[in-house]
């Protein structure tokens, strides 16, 4: 029986998917590209402040993993997350067909819920989380 975490892992591959394969006949408005490449640009920002070795795709945390709270973790809590949903969200504008806003509601709810499960286990391994969560909105600065 898998997993919750794989299960979730599943489910945002899926979701992806559907976010971008080319359902419809005629690509759709160009600001979706733009998005996309603000999404690419917000995860290499993220990666850069949160070396690959620091996280997974699961929502489990690394024995060796370290709280980062600097750069981008100032102000968001799941900045990869944040990058995800605004590139698939690109991506949904450019083929513009229902399947693939279909696939982005479900990475939606797929990363919302793999931020609940990972906060948890944040606050179990880094007793300053609860601190840190105060001072953070979850995916989008001053709002959500």
């Amino acid at each position: 029986m898998l997993a919750m975490s794989q299960i979730l892992v599943v489910l945002q591959l899926l979701a992806i998917s559907l976010c971008v394969l080319p359902f419809g006949n005629t690509p759709g408005i160009h600001l979706g590209l733009y998005l996309f490449a603000i999404g690419i640009f917000l995860g290499c920002i993220t990666l850069y402040f949160n070396r690959p070795g620091n996280f997974s795709v699961y929502p489990e945390i690394k024995d060796h993993a370290q709280l980062i709270t600097t750069g981008i973790y100032r102000y968001i809590r799941h900045p990869m997350y944040t990058s995800l949903f605004i590139a698939m969200s690109g991506i949904v504008i450019y083929n513009d067909y229902f399947l693939n806003f279909l696939g982005l509601v479900l990475l939606a709810m797929v990363l919302i819920s793999k931020s609940y499960k990972e906060e948890k286990l944040l606050l179990e391994k880094f007793p300053e989380y609860r601190e840190y969560m105060t001072k953070t909105k979850r995916f989008i600065p001053c709002i959500f």
